[in-house]
């Protein structure tokens, strides 16, 4: 009797792969950028800066709050106050977004989705303007580029 074959599912971009998109925009590609954790009153928010020559180029900052497909109400965010921190008034701004930390597929970075046979990019290119003297609003389950 010949192997039972088992096909794969079709091929799917993991939330990792824009994980790794998102710390590739975040390293740069300069070779030199310096990695600072940034201290944030929240244990489920995480915040690094990345300095370049001693000046700051870019800031990541995630919300690992999960927004699960069970959860009800409205989605919540964190603010963070960012005026104090960075001496620039504005910056652009990258998310990684994904309606709930339990979905499958709908994930973006950017406006861009990777969910195609071949994993290049559809969609186009979403950056919005941060004014730091407001802060800045970050959904649970969401991730921010911030770039100087």
């Amino acid at each position: 009797m010949a192997p039972l074959l088992i096909l794969p599912n079709p091929r799917t971009v993991m939330a990792s792969y824009y994980g790794g998109i998102l710390v590739n925009n975040f390293i740069g590609s300069s070779g030199s950028a310096e990695i600072v954790e940034l201290t944030i009153p929240d244990d489920n928010v995480s915040g690094y800066a990345a300095f370049e020559g001693n000046v700051l180029k870019r800031a990541v900052f995630i919300n690992m709050h999960a927004w699960l497909l069970s959860s009800t109400g409205t989605r919540p965010f964190v603010h963070i106050d960012l005026l104090s921190t960075f001496s620039s008034k504005t910056a652009s701004a990258k998310r990684l977004i994904i309606n709930h930390a339990d979905d499958t597929q709908n994930l973006t970075f950017a406006g861009q989705s990777f969910e195609t046979s071949d994993a290049r990019p559809t969609g186009k290119i979403s950056q919005e303007t941060i004014d730091l003297t407001k802060g800045l609003d970050i959904r649970s389950t969401e991730a921010v580029l911030l770039s100087f």
